[in-house]
């Protein structure tokens, strides 16, 4: 193979491995009738991962039995995620467990009585474990 072929090539891949392109691999497709090859461009597969959110109160005060988190998509990428959002209870230690997540961009949201409403965006190809996020008293 002509080296600088090869040196293109590698740039070319490196790009689309990256920037997170929508194309992660092609494939070449040849048209037996028409004796034409084609490329048919496949979509990047988005990681799945296990996101746990640690929930704690500024005034100290453990949170009511049973309380929830939300979290939804807010990308393409999120697939499903993007219209059914999933929801975790918050176990006696304060913290939910999401699994089988897309690593994408989304929002946590926290309602629990007596605590004001959070909302928090986050992306999840960036983030560390756990997320930690306090509730305010109303």
């Amino acid at each position: 193979m002509n080296p600088l072929k090869s040196a293109t090539l590698s740039i070319v891949l490196a790009g689309l491995v990256l920037t997170g392109g929508d194309v992660l691999s092609q494939d070449i497709v040849d048209n037996p009738v028409s004796g034409e090859t084609k490329t048919v461009d496949r979509p990047a597969e988005v990681a799945k991962i296990e996101v746990r959110i640690k929930v704690t109160t500024t005034d100290g005060r453990p949170l009511p039995a049973n309380s929830k988190v939300e979290i939804s998509g807010q990308e393409p990428a999120c697939g499903v995620l993007s219209s059914n959002d999933q929801f975790a209870t918050i176990d006696a230690h304060g913290e939910a467990v999401f699994r089988d997540i897309p690593a994408c961009k989304v929002t946590i949201k926290i309602n629990v009585s007596l605590y004001v409403f959070l909302r928090k965006a986050v992306d999840l190809a960036n983030f560390k474990s756990p997320i930690t996020l306090s509730l305010e008293p109303e």
